[in-house]
Parts: C-alpha cells; sequence; structure tokens
C-alpha cells in the first residue's frame, strides 16, 4: 500500500543485498535503488510518478536521475548558465543549436562537450561560416562557445578519422 509523506507519495519497499540505495525518503526508506545486471543496470523508483504530492513537481532525486541517466547517453554536454538548445546529426557532424533567451539581456558564455572516439575534430560556427578552436582529449573535444544576447550560434563538430 502507498505512503505518504508530507512531500511525496510511495510504495515502500525494502532493499535487497545486491541493491544499492541511490536516494532516500524523508523517513529513510528507499526511494531510488540501483541493481548491476549485466552490463547495465535497473533503477527502481518508489515516489509516484517521481512527483511531488501534488503531482506537479519532479523531485530532486528523480531529476538528478533523469540528469545521469541522460548525461550517460548525450553526445555533448552543454555546460554554463542556461539557455535553449537543440543538439542534431548531420552526416558525421553533431550539431548544436544555442539559442540565448536571457531576459537580462546578458551574451552566453559556456563550453560544449562533444563525445567522440575521434583523435581530433574539425569545429565550425554555422551562423558566422566561421572555423572555431577546439581542443580534444579523454574522449571529447571541447569548445568554449558564446551566444550573443537574443541570438542563436550553430555550432557543429566533424570528428576526423
Amino acid at each position: 500500500s502507498d505512503v505518504c509523506s508530507s512531500d511525496l507519495n510511495y510504495v515502500p519497499v525494502h532493499a535487497g543485498k545486491d541493491d544499492e540505495i541511490v536516494a532516500t525518503t524523508p523517513d529513510g526508506s528507499p526511494a531510488i535503488t540501483r541493481r548491476k545486471l549485466g552490463a547495465g543496470s535497473v533503477y527502481l523508483t518508489t515516489a509516484d510518478r517521481l512527483l511531488d504530492t501534488k503531482g506537479q513537481t519532479v523531485l530532486k532525486s528523480g531529476q538528478r536521475l533523469l540528469d545521469e541517466l541522460h548525461a550517460g547517453v548525450a553526445p555533448v554536454a552543454v555546460d554554463g548558465p542556461p539557455l535553449q538548445y537543440l543538439v542534431n546529426t548531420v552526416g558525421t557532424s553533431t550539431v548544436v543549436t544555442m539559442i540565448n533567451t536571457d531576459v537580462g539581456g546578458s551574451e552566453w558564455h559556456g563550453r560544449l562537450r562533444f563525445r567522440t572516439d575521434a583523435k581530433s575534430a574539425s569545429v565550425e560556427e554555422w551562423t558566422q561560416d566561421t572555423p572555431v578552436q577546439s581542443s580534444a582529449a579523454g574522449g571529447q573535444v571541447v569548445v568554449v562557445a558564446t551566444v550573443p544576447p537574443f541570438g542563436v550560434h550553430v555550432y557543429a563538430v566533424k570528428p576526423e578519422r
């Protein structure tokens, strides 16, 4: 049967000996558990839809789990202040369209970290049709990126084999 605490509705469970408790409820019960299975993992979430009791806000533990899972498969990580972006592929290139919607009108400054097994890559900013400096190490191509206030920049990384 479900249990209701002040923050969330959840189904009480007991973690098994092979389970790792990733997050707990306010009373210390498992909220998220992970069991390694073969080359992967299985996650059990006990909170109702990973939402608060009103069903309107994603729980912080749920957001962290989703962020971690996404980061494990995303072809690029965007580091910096919040902005809108879209990731796509064109041929062998990974393309990131970045939209600066900062209402204060600030230029966006950050980094793009592209996953690649290539030793090097060429990077271009497509809206200005210009090459961009990058560095490649540790399975990543890193680009220092900017987007003008209320502007759009499109960065494309093409691995060189």
